[in-house]
C-alpha cells in the first residue's frame, strides 16, 4: 500500500518538525554515545525523526523513496 492518501496540513507540520529535529541532533551529538547500544537507539530514534521529515515534505517516507528508486535501478 503507498501514502497515495493525503496528509493533513498540521500532521505534515509536525513531521518535518521532527525530522528537522532529528537532523539537528545528529549534527549536535554524533552518533557515538559512550556505549554501543545507547548509540544504536539514539541513531534510530534519531533517523526515524528525519524519516518523518521526508514524509511530511515529499508525502512519501524513505522507504517508498528506495522503492522507486530499485524500481529505476532494475
Amino acid at each position: 500500500m503507498t501514502m497515495e492518501k493525503k496528509i493533513s496540513v498540521f500532521r505534515r507540520i509536525v513531521y518535518i518538525f521532527f525530522g528537522l529535529s532529528g537532523i539537528v541532533g545528529i549534527v549536535a551529538t554524533g552518533f557515538w554515545y559512550g556505549n554501543v547500544i545507547a548509540t544504536i537507539f539514539h541513531s534510530a530514534v534519531l533517523i526515524a525523526a528525519v524519516n518523518w521529515g521526508v514524509l511530511g515534505i515529499t508525502g512519501k517516507d524513505l522507504v517508498e523513496w528506495t522503492e522507486i528508486a530499485l524500481r529505476k535501478i532494475l
